[in-house]
């Protein structure tokens, strides 16, 4: 995966000092603290050919900026946005409304959303630190529930498959049969239903 792009105002980075750390693990990472970003630098970003994905928090750009910009070449992920999106962005998008505690957390991702599971799950570690998902009432089998919990945690399949001396097949097995029992399409969709699970707890 080539760059990530996180646009997010400065009171989010004070808020959650761990996103930046986190997402580095994983990811090439360039950040842009700012309140908002200037048409020239949302210009920049749009046109720069070695970014794989775009991260939008909250107000940093405004809807009247998107509004006609050419066709994107990479993924995009709003966190929080608060305003409708204009009609050239306003295809259905991968969106899941995630609870934290008395407040909502917005996810929305357009682009190749299952590749994208891995970044998902560290964008919520990095917010809010924790990833401990309650198993009890699912009916997931023991294997699963192990398979389930490392994606969570933001690791791919071949780790996986090492980590519980099993082949990558298996794991897509494994991930395949989840799919199935939560009626979801995608581990992206599966992540964020098991994140949501734990929200509302």
């Amino acid at each position: 995966m080539g760059k990530i792009v996180l646009a997010a105002p400065h009171s989010v980075i004070d808020a959650h000092p761990q996103l930046i750390p986190t997402l580095e693990r994983g990811y090439c990472v360039e950040a842009y603290f700012e309140n908002r970003l200037s048409n020239s630098r949302l210009q920049q970003l749009w046109q720069s050919r070695d970014v794989d994905v775009i991260i939008i928090y909250g107000p940093v750009v405004a809807a009247a900026q998107l509004a006609g910009l050419p066709p994107r070449k990479f993924a995009l992920i709003f966190i929080n946005l608060p305003y409708s999106l204009p009609e050239s962005l306003s295809k259905e998008p991968m969106c899941m409304l995630l609870k934290t505690g008395g407040d909502d957390f917005q996810l929305r991702m357009w682009g190749q959303c299952e590749k994208y599971a891995e970044l998902a799950c560290q964008i919520i570690i990095g917010l809010y630190s924790f990833l401990q998902i309650d198993f009890e009432n699912i009916s997931f089998t023991g294997k699963e529930k192990e398979v389930l919990g490392m994606l969570l945690q933001g690791l791919r399949d071949d780790y996986i498959a090492r980590a519980l001396f099993i082949s990558p097949k298996t794991v897509r097995n494994h991930i395949s049969n989840m799919l199935r029992k939560v009626r979801v399409d995608s581990r992206t969709q599966l992540v964020l239903w098991a994140l949501t699970k734990q929200m509302q707890n």
